[in-house]
C-alpha cells in the first residue's frame, strides 16, 4: 500500500478516535493491542450497555447458540460486578467465563475436525488470540489499568464480530455437512 494511502488511513483513524473521546468523555480509553495478538487498536468503554441476547445473534446450531447465550449472560454479570466494584464477584465471573469459553471453543474445534472444516486453522487462531488478549487485559485489570467492565465490553464486541463472521461461516459449513456428510 502506498505511503500516502497509509497516512490518509491513519489520519482518518485519528479523527475517529478524537470523535469517540469527545462523544464518550473520560470513560473511554484508547488501548493499543499488543503486537502479535491483535495488531490493531480497540476502544474500551466502561459505560457500555448490557448486551441483550436476540435471535439476530443465533447461528442455527443449538449447542453453539446456547453457549453464546450463556456467555452474554456472564459478560453482563461481569460488567455489573465491576460497576459495583465487587472484586470477589468479578473474579468469580471471570473464572466462570473462562471455563465456559474454553469448553465452547473445544466444542467448536471438535465440530470443525468432525467435518474437516477448511477454515479451522484460522478460526482456532481467533480463539487463541482472544485468550491471549483477555489474559493480558486481566493482568492490566489487576494492575489497575483497565476495569472488568472494559474487559467485558471488549469481549462483547469480539463475540458479536466473531459470531457474525467466523461462527456464521462455520454454521454454514455444518449445515452443508449435515445435508451431505462424507
Amino acid at each position: 500500500m502506498p505511503a500516502n494511502v497509509i497516512i490518509i488511513l491513519l489520519i482518518n483513524e485519528l479523527h475517529e478516535m478524537a470523535g469517540k473521546i469527545r462523544e464518550n468523555g473520560r470513560n473511554s480509553r484508547l488501548q493499543t493491542k499488543r503486537p502479535g495478538v491483535y495488531p490493531q487498536t480497540y476502544w474500551t468503554d466502561d459505560t457500555m450497555a448490557s448486551l441483550v441476547w436476540s435471535a439476530a445473534l443465533e447461528i442455527g446450531h443449538t449447542e453453539i447458540d446456547n453457549d453464546h447465550r450463556a456467555m452474554v449472560g456472564l459478560l453482563n454479570r461481569l460488567q455489573e460486578a465491576s460497576e459495583r466494584s465487587d472484586r470477589l464477584a468479578t473474579q468469580a465471573v471471570l473464572v466462570e467465563l473462562e471455563t465456559l469459553t474454553r469448553d465452547h471453543f473445544a466444542r467448536e474445534e471438535q465440530l470443525m475436525l468432525d467435518i474437516h472444516y477448511e477454515f479451522s486453522a484460522r478460526h482456532q487462531k481467533e480463539h487463541v488470540h482472544l485468550f491471549d488478549e483477555v489474559r493480558a487485559q486481566i493482568e492490566e485489570m489487576n494492575e489497575g489499568i483497565v476495569s472488568a467492565a472494559a474487559i467485558a465490553g471488549f469481549i462483547k464486541r469480539w463475540l458479536i464480530d466473531h459470531v457474525e463472521t467466523s461462527d456464521r461461516q462455520l454454521a454454514t459449513a455444518l449445515a452443508r455437512w449435515r445435508s451431505n456428510p462424507l
